[in-house]
């Protein structure tokens, strides 16, 4: 990512959200890794469950370059804000979360990841998050975000709430195959369809509307 930025990465259960996420982790070398499932411990070179020990490794290691995981108790809300504060502080890094929706919900989220979503950038912190149901997202979470990946999605009540965050031709997701996924990016008006290649690697295989007015001609 060129500049820093808020991207959301949405769909069904293996459509190929926590693959995407992994491309993105490997290319990071300030990489702070929310593990909300516990599932990409392999991605990185230390794994924390424990806020205190967290800590603890960022008051030697605060410079960098660190690759971190952090597994929190989805019980705990003070663990996930203890990771949200450590992440305010350390700032000029990418910030990963797996299956955000867990941790908010339509018209509420924490404080501590409020913070990070509305004055992140200006601490120079990337934040990239994984969801299933966009409509379970805040709505100043949809009106932040400035990129999506869109992969297979057919619930109509998230369709809605995609389609309020600005994402054109987003009908169009419901016919995606695995690992296909709409890409979505508002600072450059770019609509495209995106595929995860064997390797991880991500191709642009067909650029859609230009702008949001050709987009709803195409719609119509």
């Amino acid at each position: 990512m060129k500049s820093v930025t808020t991207a959301v990465i949405v769909g069904m259960k293996g459509t190929g959200k926590s693959t995407l996420l992994r491309g993105m982790a490997r290319k990071a070398t300030r990489l702070f890794l929310l593990d909300t499932m516990r599932e990409h411990g392999g991605e990185v070179e230390d794994v924390y469950t424990d806020a205190h020990a967290l800590s603890a490794f960022f008051q030697t290691n605060a410079r960098g370059p660190w690759r971190v995981a952090f597994q929190p108790d989805l019980r705990s809300q003070t663990q996930f804000d203890a990771a949200c504060g450590v992440v305010w502080e350390l700032g000029n890094c990418l910030l990963l979360i797996d299956e955000v929706d867990l941790w908010t919900a339509a018209g509420q989220m924490p404080d501590s990841l409020y913070q990070i979503l509305m004055l992140g950038r200006h601490r120079g912190i990337n934040m990239v998050c994984t969801c299933r149901r966009p409509a379970n997202m805040p709505l100043s979470w949809r009106s932040q975000a400035d990129t999506w990946a869109v992969f297979r999605v057919l619930c109509g009540a998230d369709i809605d709430a995609l389609e309020a965050a600005s994402v054109p031709c987003v009908r169009r997701v419901a016919e995606l195959p695995r690992f296909q996924f709409l890409w979505r990016r508002h600072e450059e008006d770019v609509t495209a369809i995106g595929e995860i290649q064997p390797d991880g690697s991500v191709r642009l295989i067909k650029r859609l509307a230009a702008t949001m007015a050709r987009a709803a001609r195409e719609e119509a």
